[in-house]
């Protein structure tokens, strides 16, 4: 008899082809149903079925039957456990015309597996085989199942029996692919046969009967499995999503970190936020205040009066000082300036000054009845000419009238012009910033390498900060000055408000009769100048190339991109001897970043050391704002500092304010001021009282004053000067004779 499937002869009596391990009832039921069976064999399998090993195949068919020795291998290695004579011959099975299963290579031969297990002949041929037989794969001895799961105690579960290797339940064959019930490979097809109840299994605690994987449950469709079944499948699935999240997590973490040198250079551009909100622009409002004054009518106003002094002589003025206020009204377009002399508490002398309506008027009301006019909204030039005083004065001085005339016209149209005003440094820093790669280039040629990490102080907490190794190197400092210097002189802009600047100098002086120079225009003075500048610019850099050197620092980050701190050294050449130079910084936090900070600068060279130090310490709680700061130098001979302490209670406005200087321990210069900010209005007005302003000289000598200062929206009309209008220009002599006798007449005491 010839098996069905690889045509080889089949012994009498066998229950299985030697060959390839077709049940010989297999063979006949194919047989009868007239089902050809397609193989495609090599020389090789036609020589090794009449080989001696072929029963020890038949064997081992047998036990991958009964024996989920096969399977357990394929759960773990994650591959389909093949028989010797599959592992030297492929074998492709051909699609059956009138099978139900269309079977790759793996996926057939595990139906046919599943087959076999389901044959009443099975367990009688593993018999027969022995109980000793040798697995292939692992060399152990394969047992009668029943006696396996004696021997290990296990209960039977999934598809009844254990792994005869773990003592475990073997693996739901639903897990494995096609060798289960589910669609075979290569065909997304259901085996029909392969549902139904393990005979005898039920689950713990309940009545009703285990299913096992491949065999018809009861009241399912054929070829189909209960979706209770595909838990395991579902809970592998989950996991395997979950693991691919956190890959994909950890990677985009790892892509969007920034580049070290992007940190530290953020890091530093970030000491003052542009929205920083500082403690005295939340309690005043100082910045709205002073934009207020180019938008609003305003007035302000000091007053300081002598209360107290170290000299007897000084003392007996108390109550004398001066005084000064200023009014400006923006839709009237009038100016209005007062300076006063007071003298025991009285005012003892004034100088009013008024602009408006096109006409400057000063008045003296201690000293003259006059009040000086100037009419400019009439032709100036004119008015000098027809002078009976000053046309003739400026005649003499060699003053051109018209020329004059020109000038304070021009004048009072920069003052008028409030936009478009010359040296305006936040626009030439823009054009800095956007015009100049000087600060791009630095930049660039900063190295940055990440370092160890470092526990500090900040906002009161230990934080921990990563370390980035930084590296300056001289030619990139150098190559900075040298561009940024380069911008600066050659900025059209700049030049141009300095040669507008210098022509009306120049005008000015060649009006009064001087020169300016060797007969240089106000062009030629301003290259000169610039090109003198460069000049000097560049024997700086000049000597700074030779002087400095790289600069190696650690730089320390929080977790909120903050500077924390940084170590660095570097080495100064100065003439004939090297400096090292040791610098270490801070920065604590508090309101804001800088409030509280700590550093210090060691420069050691020819056996000397320098030390610099700086410490500020502050605090803001709402309640009451407090700040303090100290400066130091000690050259080992001698010690110099300064110092500076102010403290704000904010419920009734009281301030103590203290700055000195100090040398080897004694004060030097000493300068506190105490009171009380007695009326305040956020961002619009204030008034503080001055209780005591004390200037001290070393610890002995001083002198104490009291006053006020305030600023707020204009409250009055500004007023005119009172006097007889007196025309500057147009008064003739014996007018100004008058006016000279009535300052002659005054006398201060």
């Amino acid at each position: 008899m010839k098996c069905t499937k690889c045509n080889a002869e089949i012994r009498e009596g066998a229950k299985f082809c030697t060959s390839c391990g077709e049940p010989v009832a297999a063979n006949q039921e194919n047989a009868q149903a007239g089902t050809p069976v397609t193989e495609t064999e090599t020389a090789g399998d036609a020589q090794e079925a009449e080989e001696p090993v072929a029963e020890e195949k038949a064997a081992e068919a047998v036990q991958e039957v009964e024996t989920p020795v096969a399977e357990e291998k394929t759960a773990e290695n994650g591959q389909e456990a093949e028989t010797p004579a599959e592992e030297a011959n492929e074998v492709e099975i051909a699609p059956a015309a009138e099978t139900p299963v269309e079977a790759s290579e793996s996926g057939a031969a595990d139906v046919e597996e599943e087959g076999r297990a389901e044959m009443p002949g099975a367990a009688e041929a593993e018999s027969e085989a022995g109980a000793e037989q040798m697995a292939p794969e692992t060399g152990e001895a394969i047992a009668d199942m029943e006696q396996l799961a004696q021997e290990t105690g296990e209960a039977e579960a999934g598809a009844g029996y254990a792994a005869p290797e773990t003592g475990g339940p073997v693996p739901d064959m639903e897990q494995t692919g096609s060798a289960a019930g589910g669609p075979a490979a290569g065909m997304g097809q259901p085996v029909p046969e392969m549902n139904g109840p393990v005979p005898g299994a039920q689950q713990p605690g309940q009545g009703a009967p285990h299913y096992a994987p491949g065999v018809p449950q009861h009241g399912a469709t054929p070829g189909t499995v209960k979706e209770g079944k595909k838990f395991g499948k579902a809970i592998i699935g989950v996991i395997a999503a979950v693991v691919v999240v956190v890959i994909a997590a950890f990677a985009a973490l790892r892509l969007m970190e920034k580049d070290p040198k992007d940190v530290v250079i953020a890091a530093f551009e970030n000491v003052h936020p542009k929205d920083q909100v500082y403690p005295t622009e939340e309690l005043f409002g100082t910045s709205e205040m002073m934009k207020s004054l180019q938008t609003t009518s305003s007035e302000g106003g000091m007053t300081l009066k002598l209360s107290d002094s170290s000299e007897p002589f000084i003392t007996q003025f108390a109550g004398s000082g001066l005084k000064m206020s200023a009014q400006n009204n923006l839709e009237t377009k009038e100016t209005a300036v007062n300076l006063g002399l007071l003298l025991n508490d009285m005012e003892y002398l004034n100088l009013d000054a008024y602009y408006g309506g096109e006409k400057v008027i000063i008045a003296v009301p201690e000293i003259s009845s006059k009040a000086f006019t100037l009419d400019l909204s009439k032709d100036l030039a004119q008015q000098f000419k027809d002078s009976p005083v000053f046309g003739e004065l400026i005649k003499q001085q060699g003053i051109d009238a018209d020329g004059l005339a020109l000038y304070i016209e021009e004048l009072k149209a920069q003052t008028e012009n409030k936009e478009d005003q010359p040296f305006n440094l936040d626009e030439l820093l823009n054009r800095y910033k956007e015009g100049c790669k000087a600060q791009d280039n630095f930049k660039a040629a900063l190295t940055v390498t990440k370092g160890e990490k470092q526990k500090f102080t900040m906002d009161g907490k230990e934080v921990s900060c990563k370390g980035y190794n930084t590296v300056i190197s001289k030619d990139s400092m150098v190559d900075f000055l040298e561009d940024s210097s380069e911008f600066f002189l050659q900025d059209e802009t700049l030049r141009e408000d300095f040669l507008n600047q210098l022509e009306t100098t120049v005008r000015l002086s060649e009006l009064m009769g001087q020169s300016m120079g060797e007969s240089l225009s106000a062009k030629e003075l301003r290259d000169q100048t610039f090109a003198e500048a460069e000049k000097s610019a560049k024997e700086m850099i000049k000597y700074l190339d030779r002087t400095l050197d790289d600069v190696d620092m650690v730089v320390y980050v929080d977790k909120k991109g903050r500077l924390a701190a940084l170590d660095g050294t570097t080495m100064l050449h100065i003439e004939d001897t090297d400096v090292d130079v040791k610098f270490h910084l801070e920065l604590k936090g508090g309101s804001y970043l800088t409030q509280n900070m700590s550093g210090t600068i060691e420069m050691e060279g020819d056996g000397d050391v320098v030390t610099l130090e700086v410490q500020r310490s502050g605090k803001y709680d709402k309640k009451n704002l407090t700040d303090e700061l100290s400066l130091s130098m000690d050259t080992g001979d001698d010690t110099f500092g300064f110092s500076y302490a102010a403290a704000y209670t904010v419920d009734d406005g009281a301030y103590d304010v203290s700055a000195k200087l100090s040398s080897n321990g004694s004060r030097i210069l000493g300068l506190s001021a105490e009171g009380a900010v007695d009326e305040l209005e956020k961002g619009k007005s204030f008034h503080m009282d001055i209780d005591k302003l004390k200037l001290t000289i070393e610890d002995s000598e001083y002198i104490t004053f009291k006053g006020e200062y305030y600023l707020r929206p204009l409250e009055d009309e500004i007023k005119v000067p009172k006097g007889d209008p007196m025309d500057i220009l147009g008064a003739d002599l014996t007018e100004w004779i008058e006016v000279i006798q009535e300052f002659q007449a005054f006398s201060p005491f």
